[in-house]
């Protein structure tokens, strides 16, 4: 026992410190909702907050709070407690398979989701919800598989403040369980309230999976890959190791951890689950299936090739992060814009670039990743219209835009520098801050 979790401290160590890395390359979060949900939680230590000054223009708060209190009491480490959260998954993935299955098989679980690259782009000094509602949700199956039914329960509810799509797959986990008693009566309860709740609080956020989004939002989130691609992200040998610990498991298989593969795979089949995350989620139970495959091969060299292409792939899998780290000279545009324009400006920047505008330049942006409560397909679609040159004065005055950030991700959305004629008050690199006036006038860099 004790050199088992030996090995298990060592494997959270790496797991840490791998999606530690990327915060260490420019010193600050990566990734999109980092500057989002860091904002957010510096709000709350005021209390809770009811509207959002900056996202959208302005709009009222709509997001589950769970987050945002977590890290209300130290919003600046963010980057460091959400990505410690998500490797913790590393423990909660032992403690599951060790329940199910034996030492051996947890530890190899372990190493196999340490190492996951979807795993590691969910949680690499990033700050994003699923990080937290996966260890969670990793826990509440624990203490299912234990019978432990009050703690299952209990972090099933828990999750509702982080995900409440998460927190009512938790409790669907229960269903293999259920017999006619009062537990499965509470059980059933919860699911229909949640469900509800969710809906009537968050159910704009289901324009994400109407397909009213435009197709150049959509095709990011919901991209379009192939089996190299999903074997990449989910390391070259996890999908045919986890058909055969599902095959090996055929007898005394763990139900609720084949009902939480089964409602992922159809998610993400049918396109109703971004497509990291529904590989994220997956990622867990074909862990330990493949755990299970991986624990009775008697040949030790085949089980070092698997692991070694297994750790090879999840370290490498660390350049995809660079291209979410807000780079120097757009950190200086930001910062530019925060010292030198007024409060109140609206800044028309990309989709993506939405939280950076509002996190780090503090003024308010036109649209963002944040797509609870949002109108987005409407405002998404004019600023790229407005980049693409087509009805951009009347898109630019009906959001009031006082000034355009162009980066070097403009071009990827067809936009050009000439399509943009007014005065240039900042330019570092390839990236330009753009002043927008009443009439078109001769570019001036500062």
């Amino acid at each position: 026992m004790k050199r088992a979790l030996v090995f298990l401290a060592v494997i959270f160590a790496v797991a840490l410190a791998i999606r530690m890395t990327p915060f260490f390359w420019e010193n600050r979060p990566i990734g999109l909702d980092s500057y989002y949900h860091m904002r957010m939680a510096a709000g709350f230590v005021d209390g809770l907050p009811v509207y959002d000054s900056l996202s959208y223009g302005g709009r009222p708060y709509e997001y589950p709070p769970g987050i945002h209190v977590l890290l209300s009491f130290m919003p600046e480490a963010a980057p460091i407690i959400i990505t410690l959260i998500g490797a913790m998954a590393v423990l909660s993935v032992f403690l599951l398979a060790r329940e199910i299955y034996n030492e051996k098989v947890a530890l190899v679980a372990s190493f196999l989701i340490a190492f996951m690259p979807v795993h590691i782009w969910k949680t690499s000094s990033n700050v994003l919800v699923t990080a937290v509602d996966m260890t969670l949700l990793i826990l509440a199956c624990y203490f299912l598989a234990r019978k432990d039914t009050a703690k299952y329960f209990s972090i099933s509810l828990l999750i509702f403040m982080f995900s409440p799509a998460i927190s009512v797959l938790s409790l669907l986990l229960y269903i293999p369980s259920m017999r006619k008693d009062s537990k499965s009566i509470l059980v059933v309860a919860a699911i229909i309230i949640e469900a509800s709740a969710a809906y009537l609080l968050y159910g704009s956020a289901i324009s994400i999976y109407a397909g009213t989004l435009p197709y150049d939002i959509s095709s990011a989130l919901f991209e379009n890959i192939g089996v190299a691609d999903v074997l990449y992200r989910l390391t070259p040998f996890l999908i045919p190791l986890s058909v055969l610990g599902l095959y090996m498991s055929r007898k005394n298989a763990s139900r609720p951890v084949l009902l939480w593969l089964a409602v992922i795979l159809v998610l993400f089949v049918a396109g109703k689950i971004e497509t990291d995350r529904g590989l994220a989620y997956m990622a867990v139970p074909m862990s330990v299936l493949s755990a299970h495959a991986i624990a009775s091969i008697k040949r030790k060299e085949i089980v070092v090739i698997i692991l070694a292409a297994t750790a090879i792939t999840g370290i490498y899998s660390l350049n995809s992060l660079r291209w979410g780290i807000v780079t120097d000279d757009e950190y200086s545009a930001l910062t530019w814009i925060k010292e030198n324009t007024p409060k109140d400006s609206v800044i028309l920047a990309q989709f993506l670039e939405g939280h950076w505008v509002s996190g780090i330049a503090e003024r308010k942006n036109i649209a963002d990743p944040n797509l609870i409560g949002a109108p987005a397909a409407e405002r998404l679609e004019d600023i790229l219209s407005a980049y693409r040159n087509q009805s951009q004065k009347e898109i630019l005055s009906r959001y009031s835009v006082s000034y355009i950030l162009y980066t070097e991700r403009a071009p990827q959305v067809g936009a050009r520098p000439e399509y943009f004629p007014y005065k240039e008050v900042f330019r570092s690199g390839n990236v330009r801050v753009f002043e927008v006036t009443s009439s078109s006038s001769p570019r001036e860099a500062r």
